[in-house]
């Protein structure tokens, strides 16, 4: 009876100990499989990091470009106000000669009208000396 006691242990024992090393193998099966994807979830995070480093890096340079093209866009409004400015004091100043101009004509002409006026008095007197 001991004997039958004692091998029923023994068999039980042995079933637990297959039973415990299944379960060790599974768990170390289980374990393998974690460590295969944490290293993977690892491999992901950094390549993740490196996305968020050069998306931060194109970001950066876009807020620069932004600002540059702020920039260029002022310089471009200043210039085009110098040259609109440039341009209307211009035509003011081509204005101002046309009229001087004109009003010259006018003193020429006037000044042509009365020599012509004293030419043909000194003809015609000439001719009342000479008569």
């Amino acid at each position: 009876e001991i004997m039958d006691a004692f091998a029923t242990e023994r068999g039980q024992l042995e079933s637990n100990r297959i039973e415990a090393k299944l379960a060790t193998e599974t768990h170390k099966n289980h374990i393998d499989k974690l460590e295969s994807d944490m290293k993977i979830s690892v491999e992901e995070t950094m390549s993740l990091q490196h996305k968020i480093v050069e998306l931060q890096k194109i970001k950066d340079n876009l807020e620069e470009a932004g600002e540059n093209s702020r920039i260029l866009e002022e310089n471009h409004q200043v210039q085009k106000d110098n040259y609109e400015r440039e341009a209307s004091d211009y035509k003011k100043e081509v204005k101002e000669l046309s009229e001087k101009l004109e009003q010259k004509n006018v003193a020429l002409r006037k000044t042509d009208e009365a020599r012509q006026g004293l030419e043909s008095s000194v003809e015609r007197l000439e001719q009342e000396n000479c008569v």
